[in-house]
């Protein structure tokens, strides 16, 4: 989880994007055992000046159900403001 927080963490300000929120929390199995269990960063964008300018926030989330079980991994991405106009 780590890793993935620091990769796409360093995606986004390598391109250029503002690290809005970065998160991995904890959780524990039935036996007790604590793992991390979830994680989201996300990241914004301004392009342009103006009254309206593009802008480009991406968010990134992760999670596992079970301990060393497979991470599975979603990816929004929003775009918002006036193009050309």
């Amino acid at each position: 989880m780590t890793e993935l927080e620091r990769f796409y963490k360093d995606g986004l300000e390598n391109n250029g994007f503002k690290v809005l929120k970065t998160r991995i929390s904890t959780g524990s199995t039935s036996k007790g055992v604590q793992q991390n269990a979830s994680g989201e960063v996300e990241g914004y964008r301004g392009d342009g000046p103006g009254v309206n300018p593009p802008t480009t926030t991406i968010k990134v989330s992760f999670r596992r159900m079970f301990l060393n079980a497979p991470i599975t991994v979603w990816m929004s991405v929003s775009v918002r403001g006036s193009f050309g106009r």
